[in-house]
């Protein structure tokens, strides 16, 4: 009796791990026809039962440029409902990430064909659908490449540290919530304590419910809408602050 139910519990874990894998292949195959981007994994385990992890994830731009690399990503699973192509999970979590971001003369960003693409509403039943209230973003490393303006420095910040819950993907919106953000860049800005609610859409940003705290600001209770001014290309992006309670250090601001 206990050699079958440990022969079963064997094959049961076999079966899962197979079906879980060929799922997470098939759902990356789908988000990279959705995205239009070239994802690749170096590796699928699965822990546990309900714990995907992922080594070596890859997402190319449209330029078949790195926009982002990350050497580990785990993902707690929820709830997994094969007939209704529905995948939940608890928690996401991405280690030792890096990100490029680029920004054109056209004021486009090289990331924003996802944004755009996360925000068309996509009905059709033959697609995965995947949801996930919980972000981490741990050990990252961003570069930021004004393609304008060569002469200026590129910005390099790492160390970043990030936490995202309350995530909604709506037709023409996203929003979600930072709960916390802490990243230096090595040089004058070393932001210990970031949270806000943020809601993006195809021409805007916002950015409420603001608490900040760096080495020489402290700003709480604030709001910042950014537009994106996309249908104008001889138009620069334009920030509205809304300060309360605040100091601000402009050499950080700069």
């Amino acid at each position: 009796m206990l050699l079958f139910a440990i022969t079963g519990a064997t094959s049961f874990a076999i079966f899962s791990s197979k079906v879980q894998t060929f799922i997470t292949h098939k759902i990356i195959e789908q988000i990279s026809a959705q995205l239009n981007s070239d994802i690749k994994i170096g590796k699928v385990d699965i822990e546990f039962f309900n714990k995907i992890v992922l080594t070596d994830v890859l997402i190319k731009g449209q330029k078949n440029d790195t926009i982002w690399f990350t050497k580990l990503i785990t993902a707690n699973i929820d709830s997994l409902k094969i007939k209704d192509k529905r995948l939940i999970l608890s928690e996401l979590n991405f280690d030792n990430n890096k990100i490029a971001v680029e920004h054109d003369s056209l004021n486009h960003f090289n990331f924003s064909f996802i944004f755009d693409s996360l925000q068309r509403n996509d009905e059709s039943s033959s697609l995965w659908k995947v949801y996930c209230n919980q972000f981490g973003f741990h050990n990252s490393k961003i570069s930021y490449d004004n393609l304008v303006t060569k002469e200026e420095d590129d910005i390099f910040v790492y160390d970043i540290n990030l936490n995202i819950s309350e995530f909604e993907n709506f037709k023409d919106s996203v929003q979600f919530k930072i709960n916390s953000l802490n990243f230096n860049d090595g040089n004058k800005l070393y932001l210990e304590e970031f949270s806000a609610d943020i809601i993006t859409t195809n021409k805007l940003i916002e950015i409420n419910n603001l608490n900040l705290k760096s080495k020489y600001s402290d700003i709480s209770n604030s709001n910042v809408s950014i537009f994106l001014n996309k249908n104008n290309q001889n138009k620069n992006i334009e920030i509205d602050f809304e300060l309360n309670n605040s100091e601000i250090g402009f050499l950080e601001l700069a």
